[in-house]
C-alpha cells in the first residue's frame, strides 16, 4: 500500500523500512535496494545495516536537506533519527530506533509526518505517544512492529492528537 502526502509518495518495505519518493528521486530509510533507492539511510547499526560515516546534514540533489538527529549510543549498537526538509515546505521527522526520547523537545516545528517505532522493544505506544503530544505532528506512521496490537493500542491512545495511519508493508 503506498500513500501519495504533499507530493511525496511513501510505502513501507518490511517490518522497519521506509520508501520515499518525490519529484523521481527515492530515499529508503532502514531498507536497501539498489534497484529501488537513489539514497538510502540507516538509523542503527546491527549485523544486518549499514552505517555509513556522515555528516549532520545531506543535501539530496537541492530537493531534500536531510539533518542528523543523534538518539543513542547503545550496547547493541547506535540509533539516529533523521529530519527531512523537502523543498515544498514538507518536513518528515524519522526518530530512530532509540529509547531516548530526549531530543524530542528540541526538533523543529512543524512537522507534517512522523515516523516513529512502536514495537514495545524500542518504545512502547505509551511512550511513542509522549512524543506525538510534543510533536504535534499532521500525520503519523507507526513502524516497527509485527503485532498490529500495537498500532491499535497506539491509534487508540494517540488519535485525539494526530492522524494515524495503518501503512501496510509490501
Amino acid at each position: 500500500m503506498k500513500l501519495d502526502f504533499r507530493g511525496i509518495t511513501l510505502w513501507r518495505k518490511g517490518v522497519d523500512g521506509v520508501v520515499l519518493k518525490y519529484r523521481g528521486r527515492t530515499i529508503c530509510i532502514d531498507y536497501s535496494n539498489t534497484y529501488e533507492c537513489n539514497y538510502t539511510l540507516n538509523t542503527r547499526y546491527q549485523y544486518n545495516h549499514v552505517f555509513p560515516e556522515i555528516s549532520d546534514r545531506l543535501n539530496i540533489e537541492g530537493l531534500v536537506e536531510v539533518i542528523v538527529v543523534k538518539s543513542s549510543v547503545e550496547s547493541s549498537g547506535c540509533s539516529i533519527g533523521y529530519l527531512l526538509f523537502f523543498n515544498n515546505g514538507f518536513r518528515v521527522y524519522h526518530t530512530g530506533y532509540s529509547s531516548s526520547i530526549e531530543n524530542v523537545l528540541s526538533i523543529e516545528k512543524p512537522i507534517h509526518l512522523l515516523l516513529i517505532p512502536i514495537s514495545g522493544d524500542e518504545a512502547s505506544p505509551e511512550e511513542a505517544c509522549e512524543v506525538v503530544k510534543s510533536l504535534k505532528p499532521v500525520l503519523t506512521i507507526p513502524i516497527g512492529f509485527k503485532d498490529t496490537r500495537f498500532f491499535y493500542k497506539f491509534r487508540d491512545i494517540c488519535q485525539p492528537y494526530t492522524q494515524i495511519v495503518l501503512l501496510t508493508c509490501s
